[in-house]
C-alpha cells in the first residue's frame, strides 16, 4: 500500500479506507448484537451463526485480495537475519518507533480485553446495551478518520501520534468516573476519536520512515512486536485482575487505572526517544509541516493535562493498594438489572 499510495495523500486515502472499514464494523456490531439478543435462549446457536458468517466474509475478503494489483517487489540487498534485526531496533528510528507502539499496545491491552467483562459481568449490561457502548467508539472512529487524515497530510503524521499519545493514558482512567450509560458512551466517543488519529498516523509514520527496500522487514517486525505486546498485555491483565483490590465496589477499575499508568509511563519515557530519533540524521522520518502555532500550543497544553492526570492516577492506584478507597469485602453496590446503571 505504501508503494501504491503517494506519500502526500496517504492520510486522506487511509482515512477514507478506514472510514469505510469502520462503518462496516459498526454494522457488524449491531448485526452481531441483534443475533445474540434474538438467540438469548439458545446462545450457542447465535454464536454459531456469527462464527459461520465471519468465515464466509473472510473467504470473500480473500477473493478480493487475490484480484488486487501488487507492485514489483524491492529486494533488500542484506540477508534476512531476524536476531540481528531485533538487536538493531533501539538504534534505528523505525525500530524505536516500533518499540514505542509495542509498549503502548502492551499497556493498552492490560485492560482492553476486560472492558467487555466489566460491562457484562460487573455492571450486568445486556448484549444490546453492551453493543451500544462498544459501537460508540466504532462510530467515532470512522467519523473522525477523515479529520485526522487531512490533518496528518498537512502537519505530519508524527505530530498526530504525539498529540494523541498524550491523551491515550486518560481514556481508561475516565472509566473510574461512573458507569451510567450516557457517561460510558461519551468516554467511548472520546476513545474512538483519539485512537482513530493514533492508529492512522502510526501506520503512515512506519510507511514513510522505512526505506522502500526495507519496508517489508520494518512492517513485519512492527506487526510482530505489536502482536506479542498485545498477547503479553492481555496475559498480564488476566494475571493482575484477580490480585488487584476493588475500587468503588468493582474489581476491574484498579486494572483500568493500572493500564492508564502504564500508558503514561510509556509516553513519558519512550515518546521523547522517538522524537529525538526523528530530529537526527540518517534514515529519514516523515517531514513535519507547520499548520499554525495553535497546534503546538494545544499539544503542550494536552501534555501538561496528561501529566497531571497520570499523577492523580498514581495517587489513586497507590491509595487503592493501601485500602484507603477500597470497598469492604463482599459489599458491592446493588445493580438494578433494568436499566443496568444507577439513576
Amino acid at each position: 500500500m505504501a508503494d501504491l499510495v503517494p506519500a502526500g495523500m496517504r492520510g486522506r486515502y487511509f482515512g477514507l479506507r478506514n472510514k469505510i472499514s469502520g462503518l462496516t464494523l459498526l454494522l457488524a456490531f449491531f448485526l452481531g448484537g441483534a443475533v445474540l439478543e434474538l438467540s438469548s435462549n439458545q446462545v450457542m446457536l447465535g454464536f454459531a451463526i456469527l462464527f459461520g458468517g465471519a468465515t464466509i466474509f473472510r473467504l470473500a475478503s480473500a477473493v478480493f485480495l487475490a484480484r488486487m494489483h501488487e507492485p514489483p517487489a524491492r529486494r533488500c540487498p542484506e540477508p534476512w537475519k531476524p536476531l540481528r534485526e531485533i538487536r538493531a531496533l533501539p538504534g534505528t528510528r523505525v525500530g524505536r518507533f516500533s518499540l514505542y507502539v509495542a509498549a503502548m499496545m502492551l499497556a493498552t491491552y492490560v485492560a482492553s480485553p476486560f472492558f467487555a467483562v466489566y460491562m457484562l459481568r460487573e455492571l450486568g449490561f445486556s448484549y444490546a446495551f453492551f453493543v451500544i457502548v462498544t459501537a460508540s467508539a466504532a462510530v467515532a472512529n470512522f467519523l473522525f478518520m477523515g479529520f485526522w487524515g487531512r490533518r496528518a497530510d498537512k502537519i505530519g503524521h508524527l505530530k498526530v501520534v504525539r498529540l494523541t499519545s498524550y491523551l491515550i493514558p486518560v481514556i481508561p482512567v475516565l472509566w473510574l468516573g461512573g458507569h451510567a450509560l450516557p457517561y460510558l458512551i461519551i468516554i467511548q466517543v472520546f476513545s474512538g476519536f483519539i485512537w482513530a488519529g493514533f492508529n492512522l498516523a502510526a501506520t503512515n509514520v512506519l510507511y514513510e520512515a522505512a526505506a522502500p527496500e526495507r519496508r517489508t522487514r520494518a512492517i513485519a517486525l512492527y506487526n510482530a512486536l505489536s502482536g506479542l505486546a498485545i498477547c503479553g498485555g492481555a496475559l498480564l491483565g488476566g494475571l493482575a485482575a484477580p490480585r488487584l483490590p476493588e475500587m468503588f465496589g468493582h474489581g476491574f477499575l484498579a486494572l483500568f487505572l493500572l493500564s492508564g499508568l502504564l500508558r503514561g509511563i510509556t509516553v513519558a519515557f519512550l515518546l521523547p526517544r522517538v522524537e529525538e530519533a526523528a530530529a537526527g540524521g540518517g534514515q529519514t522520518m516523515p517531514v513535519e509541516g507547520r499548520l499554525t502555532p495553535f497546534f503546538d500550543r494545544l499539544s503542550a497544553l494536552v501534555a501538561r493535562l496528561s501529566t497531571r492526570s497520570i499523577r492523580l492516577s498514581k495517587r489513586l492506584f497507590i491509595g487503592a493498594l493501601r485500602g484507603s478507597i477500597v470497598s469492604p469485602a463482599g459489599q458491592k453496590p446493588p445493580l438494578d438489572p433494568s436499566p443496568p446503571w444507577p439513576v
